[in-house]
Formats: structure tokens, C-alpha cells, sequence
């Protein structure tokens, strides 16, 4: 009998450590439909629906919010560290401030949603759908992205070194001078999007789709571009010098003065492409391709081989 109680009792007190929100505010969200301030941590919120609600500075770390509706909510200032947010609608949410680190928005809808200022170390975007989301100068590094829609997001001068953005969809995304550096992009769709003086170095595009892209003045460097689609990309004055452009399509792509030494251009393709004054040196091309490409004053390169 004894244990039995000790037992129970056990329970009540792990059960307390597991919520350590305060029930009358849990019970005042759900009686009123707001509570600013509330401590609402630990709590279990299972697919409500808390739209165009006042949450500003409420405690929701380690709060279930699966499939909660948030779209519109005012979230300023408040705390969703470690909070699961998997599959919750956040559209046109305000989290602008709040502290996001460690929490979980994997397949979210977040399309409009504000992030100014926002903690968002460690969170977990994955298949995520952030189109057109404003998160220009932010601190993304190491966040994961994987095959998250990002297309027409404002990304310019953002931190995403070493960020996970393996398939993701950053179609005509802004990410001019943003910090890539080591970013895993493999299969990533940039297509048509502004990566001018973008950092880019080491980072990993294997297979990935650049087409019509702007990266004027872009470091690559040491870029793994293997098998990526370059077609129409503008990479005048860019550095891609110990880049990897095995099997790469860069017809009709812009390399004017772009700085190639090193770079391994083993049967990539740049028909119709212009490397005037483009510097080549110590750079292997075998089987490369460059019908009808523009090779006037290359560096390190001898175009009669192909005419």
C-alpha cells in the first residue's frame, strides 16, 4: 500500500515537471482565445485553433502545438523554445522577437510569416513551406532547411553557413551577399534567383539547378558543382577557382572574367557560353564542351585545340 502511494505520488511530481505551465492560464486561452504573457510551458495544444489571437510574450517552450492554427497570431516576444510546431499553420504569424531555438516546424505552413529578430538556433524547418518569408540578415547557420519552400523568400545578406538546404526550393529567391559558405544545397532548386556577391565557397551543389541565376561577382571557391545546371547563369567576375564542374551545363552562361584556375571542368558543357578574359589556368577540361562559346583573351587555355 505504502508503495503504491509512493508510486503515485512519483508520478504527480514527474507530471508536474513535464507541464511547468500554470493551468489557470491554460484555462484562460482556452475560455477567452488570448493570453498574453501567460506561462503556458509544457501544455498540450493538439490542433487547436488559435488564429488572429494575442499569445505576445506568452511561455510556450516545450508546448505541443501539432497542427495548431496560428495563422495571423501575434507571437511578438514569446518563447517556443523547443516547442512542436510540426504541421501547424503559421501564416502571416508575427514571431518577430520571439525565441524559436530548438523547435520543431517541420511541414509548417509559415508563407508571410514575420521573423524579425527571431532566436531561431537550432529550429527545424524541414519540408516547411516559407515562400516569400522575410528573413533578410538573419542568423540561419546550421538551421535545417531539407526541402523546404523557400521561393521568393528575402534571404539577402542572411548567415546560412553550413545550413541543411539538401532539395530545397529557393526559386527567385533575394540572397545577394548572403553567407553560403559550406551550406549543403544538393539538389536545390536556385533557378532565376539573385546570389550577386553571395558567398558560396565550399558549399555543396551537386545536382543542383542554378538556371538564369545572378551571381555576378559570387565566390565559389572550392564549390562542389558536379552535375549542376548553370544554363544562363551570369557569373561574370565570380570565383570559381578549385571548383568542382564535372559534368556542369553552362550554355550560354556569362563567365566573363571569371577566375576558373584550378577549377575541374572535366566533360562540362560551355557551348555557347562567353569566358572573355576568363582565366582558366591549370584548369583540366577534358571532354569539355565549348561550340560557339566566346574565348577571346582566355587565360591558361588554348581555344585552337577546339576550333
Amino acid at each position: 500500500m505504502k508503495l503504491a502511494v509512493l508510486i503515485s505520488m512519483l508520478l504527480v511530481a514527474f507530471s508536474n515537471i513535464a507541464v511547468a505551465g500554470n493551468e489557470k492560464d491554460r484555462r484562460l486561452l482556452l475560455k477567452t482565445g488570448a493570453c498574453p504573457s501567460c506561462d503556458l510551458a509544457g501544455f498540450d495544444f493538439y490542433a487547436q485553433d488559435f488564429s488572429n489571437i494575442d499569445l505576445s510574450g506568452a511561455d510556450l517552450s516545450g508546448a505541443i502545438l501539432t497542427g495548431v492554427n496560428l495563422a495571423g497570431t501575434n507571437l511578438r516576444s514569446a518563447n517556443l523554445s523547443d516547442a512542436d510546431l510540426v504541421r501547424a499553420d503559421l501564416r502571416k504569424a508575427d514571431l518577430s522577437n520571439a525565441n524559436l531555438s530548438a523547435a520543431n516546424f517541420k511541414a509548417a505552413d509559415l508563407r508571410g510569416v514575420i521573423l524579425t529578430g527571431a532566436d531561431l538556433s537550432g529550429a527545424n524547418f524541414s519540408n516547411a513551406n516559407m515562400s516569400g518569408a522575410n528573413l533578410e540578415g538573419e542568423n540561419l547557420a546550421t538551421i535545417k532547411f531539407l526541402k523546404t519552400n523557400l521561393s521568393g523568400a528575402q534571404l539577402s545578406k542572411t548567415i546560412l553557413i553550413e545550413a541543411a538546404l539538401g532539395r530545397a526550393n529557393l526559386e527567385s529567391a533575394d540572397l545577394r551577399e548572403a553567407n553560403l559558405s559550406g551550406a549543403n544545397l544538393n539538389g536545390a532548386n536556385l533557378e532565376n534567383a539573385n546570389l550577386r556577391k553571395a558567398n558560396l565557397s565550399s558549399a555543396n551543389l551537386t545536382g543542383a539547378s542554378l538556371k538564369g541565376a545572378q551571381l555576378f561577382e559570387a565566390n565559389l571557391a572550392g564549390t562542389n558543382l558536379a552535375g549542376a545546371n548553370l544554363i544562363e547563369s551570369y557569373l561574370r567576375n565570380a570565383n570559381l577557382s578549385e571548383a568542382n564542374l564535372f559534368e556542369a551545363n553552362l550554355q550560354r552562361a556569362n563567365l566573363d572574367n571569371a577566375n576558373l584556375k584550378r577549377a575541374n571542368l572535366k566533360a562540362s558543357d560551355f557551348r555557347w557560353s562567353s569566358l572573355s578574359v576568363a582565366d582558366l589556368t591549370d584548369a583540366p577540361h577534358p571532354l569539355a564542351l565549348f561550340w560557339g562559346a566566346k574565348l577571346s583573351d582566355v587565360k591558361g587555355f588554348d581555344p585552337t585545340e577546339y576550333e
